[in-house]
């Protein structure tokens, strides 16, 4: 066989082979937003502020996961994204609270271990999105979609929006709209 012909073979094969694991991992799944009352949220957990690629900030969330994994708090392991200043975001900040989100306002002391955040009850762009994290659509695309949806509804996209792990392939966004 012809040395071009080999080549094009494998090419073929590898390309039909990368779409089927795409796929597999839920790389073409869509994902619809609705309008929900979001809240009210009890999350307990740590803040973080600084640069994107700080280890703190996975420190944080692997700590918190942890505390779900042990059973610690019986919640789905939340990450609360604050807008910043587009200065900033665009130097790698970011502006976090990642936790758990509990049923109500913990009655026992944190002993400055961790932290407590409480947001109210508001309108909100929700959407569930159901791929291995690999291949999730990147947080601009949903910010985007999120913002029409909000638009469409007469209402804007406010400055805060989380992230709901309920497992290592399902993710609940929501983007709360303007109070």
């Amino acid at each position: 066989m012809n040395k071009k012909v080999i080549v094009s073979i494998v090419i073929v094969l590898v390309s039909i082979a990368i779409f089927f694991a795409y796929r597999y991992l839920g790389g073409f799944t869509e994902f619809t937003f609705s309008l929900k009352d979001s809240g009210p949220y009890h999350i307990i957990g740590k803040p973080f502020e600084g640069r994107y690629n700080n280890p703190l900030l996975e420190a944080h969330f692997f700590e918190i996961k942890s505390l779900i994994d042990k059973k610690a708090y019986d919640g789905p392991l939340v990450v609360v994204n604050y807008e910043l200043v587009p200065e900033k975001a665009e130097k790698g900040f970011v502006k976090q609270f990642i936790g758990v989100l509990v049923t109500e306002k913990p009655a026992l002391d944190l002993e400055g271990k961790l932290a407590y955040l409480y947001l109210p009850k508001a309108k909100a762009a929700e959407t569930r999105i159901v791929s291995h994290n690999l291949v999730m659509p990147k947080a601009d695309a949903i910010h985007q979609r999120a913002e029409q949806f909000l638009s469409e509804k007469e209402l804007r996209i406010g400055k805060v929006s989380l992230e709901e792990y309920r497992s290592d392939e399902e993710l609940i966004v929501t983007l709360r709209a303007e109070q």
